[in-house]
């Protein structure tokens, strides 16, 4: 009995990891065809990043970035929306548009408009 629940377990999980696939190749054609491309996200675990190569890697060319672990980690300060607005005042945002000229060229074809305040973006 444990061995067929096994083997039925692991049947249903192939049969879910095909369907999966199945399902994003029907998600990814028509954006492919619309010129959208596709790129895998870097993941990156929290222990291994410090707020240095975060800034410079990620932060500053803008390119996203998952980073896991953070739920686990007990050092990580408690933040909420009055701290982030304390200790970035002098941070701008970069305001973007969609421009479809740039569909061919850039990732979701934004352009940077301007740039404001953290405080007022969050606002």
């Amino acid at each position: 009995p444990i061995l067929r629940h096994h083997v039925h377990s692991v049947s249903r999980d192939l049969e879910l990891a095909q369907e999966t696939q199945r399902l994003l190749q029907e998600l990814r054609e028509p954006l492919l065809d619309r010129g959208v491309r596709l790129r895998a996200m870097e993941r990156r675990p929290a222990h291994s990043l410090s707020y240095e190569e975060f800034i410079e890697l990620y932060a500053i060319p803008g390119k996203p970035v998952v980073i896991t672990g953070l739920a686990e980690q007990k050092a990580f300060p408690s933040f909420g929306f009055e701290e982030l607005v304390k200790n970035a005042r002098k941070v701008k945002i970069p305001r973007k548009h969609h421009n479809p000229a740039l569909a061919a060229s850039h990732w979701a074809a934004l352009d940077i408009v301007d740039e404001i305040p953290l405080a007022q973006h969050l606002q």
